[in-house]
């Protein structure tokens, strides 16, 4: 990390991506067809894209930079599995009902931005219509 930062977020890639695909199938069947992946940053969400589709993951949101340009979730999904976020109010307080699936661990113990993070399952108090503008962010 205190090398190549961007190169550090990398690390465990496959298992972060693995973990994220463990608490996506535990998501009951009606309720994941319904729900989105949204991340808190387009590396996460890059992740998910590229190697989730293996294992049956759909696209991630972000809105994260150039991500959320590429859209918001579509208003039927009234549910949303964060990634990246230490708690629901840290990515939006129209999330609510969030309860704890998986902890992200790199299998390295490299303190990425990822590493010890809880993946949430969350209801959407909001439109993600209405939330998108708060939920944008460049940096």
């Amino acid at each position: 990390m205190a090398i190549n930062p961007d190169q550090g977020e990398t690390v465990g890639w496959p298992r972060f991506v693995e973990t994220v695909s463990h608490a996506w199938r535990s998501i009951p069947a009606d309720e994941r067809g319904h729900t989105a992946i949204f991340t808190s940053n387009y590396g996460e969400a890059g992740a998910v894209d590229l190697l989730g589709r293996s294992l049956g993951l759909p696209r991630a949101y972000s809105g994260h930079n150039g991500f959320s340009e590429w859209g918001q979730p579509p208003a039927t999904d009234t549910h949303a599995l964060i990634v990246g976020y230490d708690t629901p109010a840290d990515a939006a307080p129209a999330f609510a009902g969030c309860r704890r699936l998986a902890t992200i661990n790199d299998g390295v113990g490299l303190n990425n931005d990822e590493q010890g993070l809880p993946l949430l399952l969350c209801r959407t108090a909001a439109a993600w219509a209405t939330m998108w503008p708060s939920l944008t962010h460049y940096d």
